[in-house]
């Protein structure tokens, strides 16, 4: 996030200043590494898991317990 480039702005930043933004950006991705994307991993997993449980077919297993002779109530 260069001031200069995005506020068009013409002073230029200083050494110390380039410093301190590839520093910052580091420290977002570090946080991006280890908050954002565990938190994605669990939210895709649930919505998976609630899906799998959703879509199971019960009625497989009713069939087969009428062919054996049994009841199924």
């Amino acid at each position: 996030m260069a001031r200069g480039k995005y506020n068009n702005s013409k002073d230029k930043l200083s050494r110390k200043e380039k410093q301190e933004l590839r520093k910052e950006n580091e420290k977002i991705q570090q946080q991006i590494k280890s908050i954002v994307l565990p938190t994605l991993g669990v939210v895709v997993a649930l919505i998976f898991v609630y899906v799998f449980m959703k879509t199971r077919s019960f009625t497989n297993i009713a069939s087969e317990f009428d062919n054996e002779g049994g009841e199924f109530n």
